[in-house]
């Protein structure tokens, strides 16, 4: 009977008996281009660059509402529960590295890394706020800027931090020198409306979204001058910009302005609800975050030389891309 067992399947003709196992999947491998997208607040999915299916989720309580890599494969995930968090996930290994714990909580806490790896938080206080500096392994800031102005939103962004700020009478744009606390500009807006901003190659044009006259426009801000120039008189979704000086504002009607620092000259329609935008490191195509194309939210990839759509990226279920961020 024992021997019986050991030869269970063992059949004649050549040893047919033998059958193979699937060999595993390799892990999946990330660098520049890797795209992380939060989805309706709730969840964080990773994809590897070019990829179209996610090879790491993470599900973190509370609202998640900022991303950013650094160079090391670490993703920083910016979320409020109770205080405003940030967690630090190493993306190889899909492990939690550190978690910054950051009072009070609040939903327009957001985080930026430069090219040395240090994070940037900002954070609010109970006379306006604060960015938070933190080196790779600091659950401690190691520096703050401090300021009688609110900061909303922050940015790194051609070797600067820029800061968009809630004043009393006035919003502002600060300019900072990276890893310090020195300012180099503050340039007053009027009322901001809250859009990612855009910097030109040189760093002395920075498009952002605010109103005039009671409507929301895209105004372009000479920093050297303290002048400014209305480029969009539409209402905006998002906008992004490289290296060659290209300024890409997504309309909520679902159209890409293709624009320089000074006009719009050009456009194309997607026929889809935009809700973020991104630019990828590895071949300049843009990534369109959409919570209504063609039946369900999706990450549409466009050529932005040709606007010809080029890849889809579906999503599960019915959550929305809120925010894209690809690895530099």
């Amino acid at each position: 009977m024992f021997a019986a067992l050991l030869c269970a399947g063992c059949g004649g003709g050549g040893g047919g008996g033998f059958v193979p196992q699937p060999s595993p999947e390799p892990p999946a491998v990330f660098g520049t281009g890797t795209l992380a997208v939060i989805l309706s607040g709730s969840k964080v999915f990773v994809y590897p660059p070019n990829g179209d299916k996610p090879a790491r989720e993470f599900s973190l309580p509370g609202f998640i509402n900022s991303l950013a890599f650094d160079r090391r494969r670490h993703l920083y995930i910016g979320f409020n529960h109770g205080d405003y968090f940030v967690r630090d996930v190493d993306l190889q290994t899909g492990d939690r590295a550190r978690l910054i714990d950051l009072q009070p909580g609040w939903n327009n806490g957001s985080v930026a890394v430069d090219s040395e790896n240090v994070l940037y938080v900002n954070t609010k206080s109970s006379i306006g706020g604060d960015v938070k500096l933190f080196r790779t392994t600091d659950v401690k800031p190691y520096l703050e800027i401090k300021d009688a102005l609110t900061p909303l939103r922050i940015q790194v962004a051609r070797n600067a931090l820029w800061v968009s700020y809630y004043g009393l009478l006035t919003d502002a744009i600060g300019k900072y020198n990276l890893r310090s606390t020195k300012r180099a500009n503050l340039q007053n807006v009027g009322a901001f409306l809250g859009t990612t901003l855009a910097v030109n190659p040189g760093g002395s044009l920075v498009a952002t979204s605010v109103r005039r006259h009671g409507n929301p426009t895209v105004a372009v801000y000479d920093l050297g001058r303290s002048n400014w120039k209305t480029i969009v008189g539409s209402s905006i979704q998002t906008m992004v910009s490289d290296d060659d000086g290209n300024l890409y504002v997504g309309l909520r009607n679902g159209r890409i302005l293709q624009c320089t620092f000074s006009d719009c000259p050009y456009s194309f329609e997607t026929n889809v609800d935009i809700t973020a935008l991104a630019l990828s490191p590895l071949d300049g195509m843009l990534y369109v975050g959409s919570a209504k194309g063609e039946g369900r939210p999706a990450i549409y990839v466009y050529n932005p030389r040709t606007s010809a759509r080029v890849r889809t990226i579906q999503l599960l279920g019915s959550e929305i891309p809120n925010v894209l961020a690809l690895e530099p």
